[in-house]
């Protein structure tokens, strides 16, 4: 093949693939993943998404070290294109410090609540929600406490470049 015509061919695929992905830059998106329990993609799926989380206690701290596991799964439901019902927190989570307590293991607190976008373009999109963090956890666990809490929150992406994130916990909410 001529030069000519393997430059013309590489540069008809390149504006192919450039058009096609400035076509939809929402669905180019990648959900990041700091955060997980907080930060929502303003997009909506129907999604289940598993989360593992391994944290190692500093020594220095007063459980004198050790680490904890934590095994979750998050759950989305798209019921229109701006609007999704969310399960952002859950799961089961293993404690284990080297001092102080014993190992112990068991349930988180549940946050569940839903997410509405009020502003969406080809390459944008805004979306507010509201999350409850339901007080089920076990206590031990620094679980389960309070009255629950509320979690207003904002999302957005502008142009696949520009993502934010706003959101407010509220303790105790109902006294």
């Amino acid at each position: 093949m001529s030069r000519k015509v393997c430059s013309s061919l590489i540069a008809a695929v390149a504006m192919f693939v450039t058009s096609n992905a400035r076509a939809d830059e929402l669905s180019q998106m990648i959900s990041p993943v700091s955060h997980p329990v907080t930060f929502e993609d303003p997009r909506h799926s129907t999604e289940l998404r598993p989360i593992f989380a391994y944290h190692e206690i500093d020594e220095n701290f007063v459980t004198g070290g050790g680490d904890v596991q934590v095994y979750a799964l998050q759950a989305r439901f798209k019921v229109t294109d701006d609007f999704s019902i969310i399960a952002t927190k859950d799961g089961y989570v293993v404690l284990d410090p080297k001092a102080v307590v014993p190992r112990d293991a068991g349930f988180a607190d549940i946050s569940l609540g839903a997410k509405y976008s009020f502003y969406r373009t080809e390459n944008s999109i805004v979306t507010a929600g509201l999350r409850y963090e339901a007080p089920v956890g076990d206590e031990n666990l620094f679980q389960g406490n309070g009255d629950g809490a509320f979690n207003p929150f904002f999302s957005s992406l502008r142009h696949g470049r520009f993502a934010f994130y706003g959101g407010n916990r509220t303790p105790n909410c109902s006294g």
